[in-house]
């Protein structure tokens, strides 16, 4: 009798963990968006921006969509590393993010200039194609070079203050259908343990 106790206990269990998914599935449906790049014109000749890794319905995305700033900025681009240990300023292989300021154009990327810029672009590892090292899209290190740059640990957020402006950016956030999938499925073995354990 043991025996078949312990049979529906796992055939139990083994349900309740599919119906949790199944769940999480049903509540989450499909992977809903992220929030939206906004910039904000503070009124006194300075913004703010708060960026994030998607397109403009909101779904994550490695080419971000080509932003026009409320302000004119100077052109350039801001780098986001992972870490320090790999980290070089003229090797596109070690960056995770470039976020762009400029007006031109080429292949649906935004080009820094040397002089002053209206638009902003954030770039990501994958460049569109959803491969990890794929930097394609990014600017090669003399490019970098030859206008007005700075590189920062990614953290999320990362912040960066270009005098008046200030730009905060969201690299890579969990999507919450993700969270609320992982979230459904312990909580459902959670309720099995105490009601078999």
């Amino acid at each position: 009798m043991s025996n078949t106790l312990s049979g529906g206990y796992m055939r139990n269990s083994g349900l309740g963990f599919l119906v949790s998914l199944l769940l999480g599935f049903v509540v989450c449906g499909s992977a809903q968006a992220l929030p939206l790049t906004t910039c904000v014109d503070n009124g006194d000749g300075s913004h703010d921006c708060t960026i994030y890794e998607s397109d403009l319905a909101g779904n994550p995305a490695e080419v971000g969509p080509i932003h026009l700033l409320p302000n004119v900025v100077t052109s350039g681009y801001v780098i986001l590393f992972e870490d320090l240990l790999t980290f070089s300023p003229t090797n596109p292989s070690t960056w995770s993010d470039v976020l762009v300021f400029g007006d031109d154009v080429v292949d649906g990327i935004l080009q820094a200039s040397p002089a002053t810029a209206t638009h902003m672009q954030f770039l990501s590892d994958g460049c569109g194609s959803n491969i990890e090292g794929d930097v394609s899209c990014f600017p090669t290190g003399t490019e970098v070079a030859g206008v007005p740059h700075a590189f920062l640990l990614e953290t999320i957020p990362t912040f960066y203050s270009a005098s008046p402006n200030t730009y905060t950016m969201f690299s890579e956030v969990p999507e919450p259908s993700t969270l609320l999938l992982l979230a459904s499925s312990m909580l459902g073995l959670l309720a099995l343990r105490r009601r078999f354990g």
